[in-house]
């Protein structure tokens, strides 16, 4: 089957490609040009320069066709003339992409929408010129307050609660299990951070004052080590670290950075009353898995750091983290149930 996904973010885009592409046999395709924008039908960031870092088609590159394969999200394959190929930078692998022309004049079998906005517009896609092909709804993220009244099929990677009469799968967005890996890290006494533009820097700059023995590491867009261009590069720095701090108000549906430190074995230092509704919130428990700060002052925050960087209680939070994500996380799991909601599409 083709299978024609919007390009929301890199990670999402990646999991589409392991699953539907690499794990169920399928094609998967994005969107590339700014005509889907200009159209309508691309409503992930209404700025210029977004518009053109998800769909530029500058960045399509036509040395691929040289070559004989070229490594995707779904394995090495020879390359196709049918298709643009964009390079994932963050991943190292190349998506497939078809600009909007290209899109009206191929067979679509499923279109899969990531935001509320995109359903009204795929589904006017479907009616205009794919009028055989299926639309699912990825749910990333909670939308409350959102009716789902458009929506048949939906594959759900958070803990949301979908209507009955929607057709719908919970599953988990698969990422590369041998990146990360599980391991006891060498020294507990590293603390990093990957979110973009941390919320109650304070907390952490008291903690950093009052753990003189630890570093601290804070990347990101708006952080001080600046952005990380790759997954590997996450990885690499993730697996050096001790705990992973991730503290995130705005709305965290899945989170690949926490699920990330899970597989990994990483302990985080977050707020449970965040994650509470949230996927993630079942893999929280204070002292045994995370460190939490709700209602905690920085010095206490700080004491309650030192004492679970003992090597002994750090490494067996570090083992009951990654019990946890093997415990709710099994993508061979999720390949199975998948591709029976697959069979049934409305």
């Amino acid at each position: 089957m083709n299978i024609f996904a919007d390009h929301h973010h890199y990670d999402l885009s990646h999991s589409l490609g392991l699953l539907f592409g690499r794990r169920l046999g399928h094609t998967v395709i994005f969107p590339i040009g700014s005509e889907w924008y200009e159209r309508g039908y691309w409503k992930v960031f209404p700025h210029l320069g977004s518009v053109e870092d998800h769909l530029g088609i500058k960045y399509a590159d036509p040395s691929v066709y040289d070559k004989a394969r070229v490594m995707t999200s779904a394995g090495p394959e020879v390359p196709d003339k049918r298709f643009h190929y964009r390079f994932d930078v963050t991943k190292g692998v190349y998506q497939k992409a078809v600009t909007f022309e290209q899109f009206v004049d191929l067979p679509v079998d499923i279109l899969i929408a990531s935001l509320v906005a995109h359903v009204p517009a795929f589904n006017e896609l479907i009616k205009k010129y794919q009028p055989k092909a299926k639309l699912i709804f990825q749910m990333g993220n909670s939308f409350d307050g959102y009716s789902f009244q458009d929506v048949k099929n939906a594959l759900n990677s958070t803990e949301k609660t979908l209507p009955d009469r929607i057709h719908s799968e919970r599953y988990s967005q698969e990422f590369d299990l041998d990146l990360f890996s599980f391991s006891v890290p060498a020294s507990p006494k590293k603390v990093v951070s990957f979110v973009h533009y941390l919320e109650e820097l304070e907390i952490v700059e008291t903690s950093r004052c009052a753990l003189p023995e630890f570093s601290f590491e804070l990347y990101g867009s708006g952080s001080e080590g600046g952005l990380l261009r790759t997954t590997s590069e996450v990885a690499s720095k993730m697996g050096e670290a001790g705990f992973i701090w991730h503290l995130k108000k705005c709305d965290d549906g899945y989170g690949h950075i926490v699920h990330n430190a899970a597989a990994m074995g990483r302990p985080l230092i977050l707020s449970k009353e965040h994650y509470k509704k949230l996927r993630f919130g079942k893999f929280i428990e204070d002292g045994v898995t995370c460190i939490t700060l709700d209602g905690r002052t920085p010095e206490i925050l700080a004491k309650k750091i030192r004492y679970y960087a003992e090597p002994r209680r750090h490494a067996r939070m570090c083992r009951s983290l990654h019990e946890r994500f093997k415990k709710y996380v099994n993508f061979d799991r999720d390949e199975a149930s998948v591709r029976r909601f697959l069979e049934n599409l409305r």
